[in-house]
């Protein structure tokens, strides 16, 4: 279909108020052995044999156990969750220069066990801590199913840790998080020999793909591309953020981490600003990175990317796949602006983005870089807000799930893949009344103590920012920060004329 023809179907069924997103997702007969993969699936294939044996795409997520398991139940209760879940039994090839899922009937559960004895207790966590991280940063063979690992690390005192390992091929944080309650509940109907109650899922992950290859998938998604086209236009907004050292040729993805709190009354306190100004938690953290970012690369358009769920259709809501999209939010800020303005700015950017959020992220970048590659990079930043706490699953699944108490999912253990996506990446969590967060930063370019001020004048601004709805954003105050060059040089606007 030609461009002009796209904008016209588009037209009409803007014109006859159709709303693609009622129709629903079939099942499909299962007729041959391989399928085409998904969007999500194929540009995260195609980074792969970019990278091979990278952990950038492995999600790890880690649940603690105060009481001894029946290891063999537990694999039993993964052997059930994998047969009823397709995705779990899908391998990865390209076939004539297309990605396709290969859907295997059978695949084998496989529990692997580890046992941390006779270690100083001083040493214990720490041995688990790189034992977690050794065995997260395995790579996967794509072709070879299940793209899933579990281990048991067993301590000498009675506790042990079940470390879950997906490829992001297979998964998303919501996956995740419904992975391990199926298991959770699986398990525990095993060990108290009761009849597990699965919920009917009408559509498995293939049937998803399908339907995006499909017209109706095809119409869905030029509808959001439309809309891209129209917001992000002709623009070629970059984040000139300075370096430490030289950006090199082709990026490694080698990563680092900056870890940072916000207390609880900072946090108490930008609750009640968002209240005010009709806004989530999410916009305003976001408007705070972009404000940070603004000042630090001096440039006016704002782009930030941001992961989205992609789950806007209700049969995906429980189903275990990679439904994950990236969006591009482009906001400009200008510093004469004031928290209020900027906040509003932000707000009607993630809104757009939220509600054409099916558009896979190729294509909108395809379509406004005009056939650049990917591998140059179409963002810098990205920005993550999760409403549970890390890594990737929530404290749902202890609530919610069967898994033997006491449990827990653990935070005091965190696990990093030491890679990076882009160049900076604040991801956030809530940690009871508190927040948490993560940099993921790229060591080739930032030195750690560039990416720590600025962290210290990301949390000023947090700080700052319900006190200042009507100051204009070029003024605002950050606190705790020793040196103030660092932040009077940084915010470095240009002026309304000479932006981009």
């Amino acid at each position: 279909m030609s461009e002009v023809k796209k904008r016209l179907f588009c037209k009409l069924l803007a014109e006859e108020d159709i709303d693609l997103q009622q129709i629903p997702i079939l099942p499909q007969p299962r007729s041959q052995s391989d399928y085409p993969a998904s969007s999500a699936q194929a540009s995260v294939f195609v980074f792969e044999k970019l990278y091979p044996g990278t952990a950038v795409y492995n999600v790890p997520s880690i649940v603690r156990l105060g009481e001894r398991l029946q290891p063999e139940l537990l694999r039993q209760a993964l052997q059930q969750t994998i047969d009823q879940n397709e995705v779990l039994r899908l391998g990865f090839c390209l076939r004539n220069g297309t990605v396709r899922q290969v859907v295997h009937r059978s695949v084998p559960a496989v529990l692997g066990e580890d046992r941390i004895a006779d270690a100083p207790e001083a040493e214990v966590m720490t041995i688990l801590q790189r034992r977690i991280d050794d065995f997260a940063l395995l790579p996967f063979d794509l072709q070879v199913p299940p793209l899933l690992r579990v281990q048991v690390i067993h301590l000498d005192r009675q506790e042990q840790y079940v470390v879950f390992v997906l490829h992001h091929l297979v998964t998303d944080a919501l996956s995740v998080r419904l992975l391990v309650r199926e298991v959770g509940d699986r398990y525990q109907c095993l060990r108290q020999g009761l009849p597990f109650e699965a919920q009917p899922q009408p559509i498995q992950y293939v049937d998803y793909a399908l339907w995006e290859q499909s017209e109706a998938g095809r119409s869905s998604r030029l509808q959001s591309l439309e809309y891209w086209r129209s917001v992000l236009g002709n623009r070629r907004p970059r984040l000139p953020l300075p370096t430490d050292f030289p950006r090199p040729a082709r990026r490694d993805h080698r990563g680092a981490v900056h870890r940072l709190t916000v207390d609880e009354s900072v946090v108490a306190r930008l609750r009640d600003f968002a209240r005010a100004e009709g806004v989530t938690m999410f916009v305003v953290m976001l408007a705070c990175y972009k404000i940070l970012l603004a000042g630090v690369a001096g440039v006016n358009d704002v782009l930030v990317a941001v992961p989205m769920s992609g789950r806007s259709r209700a049969e995906l809501e429980k189903l275990i796949g990679y439904f994950g999209n990236t969006v591009l939010c482009l906001s400009r800020l200008s510093p004469t602006m004031t928290v209020h303005e900027a906040v509003a700015a932000v707000r009607d950017t993630v809104l757009g983005a939220h509600t054409h959020q099916d558009a896979p992220f190729e294509e909108v970048v395809s379509n406004w870089r005009s056939g650049e590659p990917l591998e140059d990079g179409a963002y810098d930043a990205m920005f993550e807000f999760l409403d549970f706490r890390r890594p990737s699953a929530s404290t749902e699944v202890a609530q919610e799930s069967s898994w033997p108490a006491p449990v827990s999912l653990d935070f005091d253990v965190e696990v990093h893949t030491q890679t990076a996506k882009c160049s900076l990446f604040l991801c956030c969590w809530e940690s009871g009344q508190a927040l948490d967060g993560v940099v993921e930063y790229d060591p080739d370019l930032f030195a750690p103590e560039t990416v720590a001020a600025w962290i210290e004048q990301y949390i000023g601004l947090l700080e700052a920012l319900p006190g200042s709805r009507d100051r204009v954003i070029g003024e605002l105050p950050v606190a705790g920060l020793d040196d103030r060059r660092l932040f009077e040089e940084g915010f470095r606007y240009p002026t309304e004329s000479s932006a981009s």
